[in-house]
């Protein structure tokens, strides 16, 4: 073994490790139970790193398979022994979803003999809990087998697994990889402007039952693994968030705490969560492991502790064991949250088909930056498994994207009619699952600009999805898109109090509250925005603060602001836009024609042309540009009827017949306001 000193002194104690004992500064006896003492140990040694929670179980608990809970109540003994909480950092600190680590100041007597730590040995066994398959940290031993005998029952319409439904119902779980990688389509990210100072970004109030899922690191050798262990964790937060009462953040939120070194108070108030769920997921070979903990954002308590166990094959019963275990532990914690609400969508086959399932789960992962690769493992998917709803789905999803963005002419008219026969393939095998729905929602919008099958269509999706699904900003998309801004700031805030630090959802808000003239509230949010980026993606911030003093008719501001953006073509365009609002019509005209060379083929450089052209009062040039835009990819449809700019002009017969070309009600009936009766109203307020 390792050598180690004999004393180790740190902040009024004193560990002597050949006699194990640990005193006081009165030189009184702290009383531990052995593991306690090996743990800290073991901590002591390693006190330059943090230990795993594999490698202090491995080091503590050597050649047996032990429940990490027993781990989580040493580490508790231990803050006990030096009488402070989970959330005094002065000797412990807890490191989510990997370890700990020993962070007294310590002083080793000089002299003193090296020897090595003692460690209990196989006698101490009867401290000690094997796995079993009721875990013994689970509180109210009944609320399992309840949670058991409520998922046993099939959802209406779902597709059935012909294997053993006795634990729970297939269509229980949720791999949500997808969800919120595939609704980031319609956003023009905001991008380039100059790095400003942070300032705090307000907290959303703690809720009462609630709990945030944060990715389950991947402990695999292979990195290539990831798709696994976020798909895993993105299926816990869908099971739990189908219960009711029960609030779970939303994945944007809680997957933002990747490999962050906060504590679970600091990441639990930044979350507005009561609860943390972290661990670890290795799979090798035919085996999977995996290590969930449960813990109290208020003190650190550890609710709940396991480490499952299966071979590969058996991975569906090992995420329903996991989601049974997890939800037992809630549900005796919290009493008020009894049932389960809607159907939970599974992203498992029916026929439990494995292969097929790896495959829908790295077309999920794809999603995240490679569309046409997640086409071709969703296509893969289906042809190892032809019943396979989702996998269908999320073909026909990504088939309508590639098409909206990627295609033009013959060749988008065919993937948008592939992706609807695939969309309703998933919905014909599994009617019930409101993402079904939603997705030809998006399909409907993206080919055929038809706005109301879509409204129809979120009306049967929206009852059938959790609050934290991506689906509700979607919907809160069209509504904005359709000039019902009200509404649609309604449906966006109901999102972002499950899922508060989403950039997409915020970004949305922010542009919603600045074309019905609250500036402030506008403001307000693109304060939060910026403070939840990195510095180095703050280049965006100084466009929209521009945009923002040009709503207010503050030109001398906003050419101040765009000129701070980076060099490129963002700068170029918030430039050229606050030119027009005044000032020197000769650098005006050259900026513009300078965004015209550089952006007047691109796929949204049409549509700010024209918004430039709009502040500028050129309408025909503004009206020309629209055309041009809707003869390549109709960029301005979705936004048209909520942009200040160009709806100081939704009088002009030329605007409604854009509008009505493009399926969307006439402008008249638009709730946003034109730029000018934004700055009216905001000279009246001051």
């Amino acid at each position: 073994m390792e050598e180690t000193l004999r004393y180790y002194r740190f902040e009024g104690f004193l560990l002597d490790t050949l006699r194990r004992e640990l005193r006081d500064s009165a030189g009184a006896l702290v009383p531990l139970t052995a593991k306690a003492f090996d743990v800290l140990c073991v901590l002591i040694e390693r006190r330059e790193a943090v230990v795993g929670k594999e490698e202090l179980l491995a080091a503590v608990w050597p050649g047996r398979v032990v429940e990490e809970n027993n781990l989580t109540q040493a580490i508790a003994a231990l803050r006990r022994a030096f009488g402070v909480s989970a959330h005094d950092r002065r000797f412990l600190v807890t490191v989510p979803g990997r370890g700990y680590r020993f962070v007294a100041t310590l002083a080793e007597d000089a002299g003193a003999l090296p020897i090595a730590p003692a460690f209990a040995s196989d006698s101490d066994a009867s401290q000690d809990s094997a796995i079993s398959p009721e875990p013994a940290a689970v509180p109210a031993p009944e609320a399992a087998p309840a949670l058991a005998a409520r998922s046993n029952s099939p959802a209406p319409g779902a597709p059935q697994r012909p294997q053993s439904r006795r634990s729970v119902s297939a269509g229980m779980l949720l791999v949500a990889a997808v969800l919120v990688a595939g609704w980031l389509w319609l956003r023009a990210p905001p991008t380039a402007a100059g790095a400003a100072t942070a300032e705090p970004t307000p907290a959303p109030a703690a809720m009462a039952g609630s709990i945030a899922v944060l990715p389950l690191v991947n402990a695999s050798s292979d990195q290539g693994q990831q798709f696994f262990s976020d798909g895993l964790s993105e299926t816990l937060i869908n099971t739990l968030s189908s219960f009711d009462d029960l609030k779970v953040i939303g994945r944007s939120s809680s997957f933002r705490f990747r490999d962050s070194r906060e504590g679970s108070r600091e990441i639990g108030a930044k979350l507005g969560a009561a609860y943390l769920l972290s661990g670890s997921v290795q799979r090798a070979g035919d085996h999977v492991r995996v290590s969930i903990e449960v813990v109290d954002t208020a003190d650190g308590h550890a609710l709940y502790a396991q480490r499952f166990d299966r071979p590969y094959q058996d991975l569906f019963a090992l995420q329903d064991d996991i989601a049974l275990a997890v939800a037992g532990a809630l549900l005796g914690k919290l009493p008020h949250v009894h049932s389960m609400v809607g159907v939970v969508e599974s992203g498992r086959p029916a026929s439990g088909n494995l292969e097929a399932y790896t495959a829908f789960l790295r077309g999920a992962h794809a999603m995240l930056g490679d569309t046409r690769k997640a086409i071709e493992h969703f296509a893969e998917a289906v042809r190892l498994d032809p019943d396979y709803a989702q996998a269908w789905l999320w073909l026909g999803f990504s088939r309508a994207i590639s098409a909206r963005f990627l295609e033009q002419g013959e060749a988008l008219r065919a993937t948008c009619a592939r992706a609807r026969e695939d969309i309703e393939t998933a919905i014909r095998l599994a009617p019930d699952f409101g993402l079904g729905y939603s997705a030809l929602a998006v399909q409907r919008t993206s080919c055929d600009y038809d706005w109301n099958g879509a409204l129809e269509l979120f009306a049967k999706a929206l009852p059938r999805v959790t609050v934290t699904s991506p689906v509700h900003g979607q919907y809160s998309r069209v509504l904005a898109s359709l000039g019902q801004v009200n509404k649609a700031i309604g449906e966006r805030n109901r999102h972002l109090a499950a899922d508060p630090l989403t950039e997409d959802g915020i970004y949305w808000l922010f542009l919603m509250q600045a074309s019905l003239g609250r500036l402030d509230d506008a403001e307000s949010s693109l304060r939060r925005l910026r403070n939840l980026s990195k510095p180095e993606d703050h280049a965006w911030y100084s466009d929209e603060l521009s945009y923002l003093s040009l709503l207010r008719g503050d030109q001398v501001a906003a050419l101040a602001q765009a000129q701070a953006v980076p060099p490129g073509s963002v700068r170029d365009r918030a430039v050229a836009l606050a030119l027009q609002a005044g000032g020197n019509a000769g650098e005006a005209d050259a900026a513009l024609q300078r965004l015209i060379a550089n952006e007047g083929n691109t796929m949204t450089g049409r549509y700010y042309i024209a918004r430039t052209y709009a502040l500028r009062g050129d309408t025909d040039s503004m009206f020309e540009w629209l055309e041009r835009d809707w003869a390549s990819h109709g960029v301005a449809a979705y936004q048209i009827l909520f942009d200040p700019l160009l709806l100081r002009f939704r009088n002009d017969p030329r605007f409604a017949a854009f509008c009505a070309r493009a399926g969307l009600p006439a402008p008249a009936t638009s709730e946003a306001m034109s730029i000018d009766q934004i700055q009216a109203i905001d000279r009246g307020g001051r």
